[in-house]
């Protein structure tokens, strides 16, 4: 950051503005460059947010929910915290309202989807993240309702329609369970634990869906 590289260059700066009489209008007090140190203390939440999001090596798009919450929860500890300067607080309070505005799209089904389908999310995020059940119960809802509607597969069991001479009532009843449990793919996705943090999401579901 532009920031970083100007406190680096502090003195070299404050030389060159104080020995030049049409640059004394720049010179910076103590004060103000305290100032622009705790600014770039607060801009270091951003940018690891940035470097984060913007990562190629895996799927993102199901992190957005948590990047926000993670700036959220950043900006409110500063807010909050007494020994703070009043323009960093003001500075904060103004990124927050900003962050909300964005907030408020992030309820779409497309978020909902890419946090759950990700294997080192799926709903424990929002459980580990003290979300409220009422979110999580209609999160659930959501995922399931497009799964039935597009993705579940409803295609029955070859070797159903095969042995049909061999089935009867017993049999359906012994591996009607089975069968169920076979078929909806979301239900035994979900009953899986999450992956570890460091896991190849996309070569994970490559080597899932072999």
């Amino acid at each position: 950051m532009m920031i970083e590289r100007a406190l680096l260059l502090k003195k070299a700066l404050h030389n060159l503005t104080s020995s030049e009489k049409d640059l004394l209008k720049y010179v910076l007090s103590d004060d103000e460059w305290f100032c622009i140190s705790e600014i770039q203390k607060l801009m270091i939440y951003f940018k690891k947010a940035l470097d984060f999001i913007t990562e190629q090596l895996y799927p993102t798009l199901g992190y957005n929910v948590s990047v926000y919450n993670y700036l959220l929860n950043m900006l409110k500890e500063v807010i909050g915290n007494r020994n703070m300067l009043d323009e960093i607080k003001n500075a904060a309070k103004k990124a927050k309202l900003k962050i909300l505005e964005y907030y408020s799209t992030i309820n779409g089904k497309v978020y909902t989807i890419t946090t759950v389908m990700d294997s080192q999310l799926k709903f424990q995020y929002y459980m580990d993240n003290e979300w409220v059940t009422e979110y999580i119960i209609q999160a659930k809802v959501v995922i399931t309702e497009v799964w039935n509607n597009t993705y579940k597969n409803n295609i029955t069991d070859s070797n159903e329609h095969s042995s049909d001479n061999l089935e009867d009532d017993l049999l359906s009843h012994v591996f009607k369970k089975r069968r169920t449990e076979y078929n909806d793919e979301l239900t035994a996705y979900l009953k899986e634990p999450i992956v570890p943090r460091k896991t190849d999401v996309l070569l994970w579901w490559k080597v899932i869906l072999l």
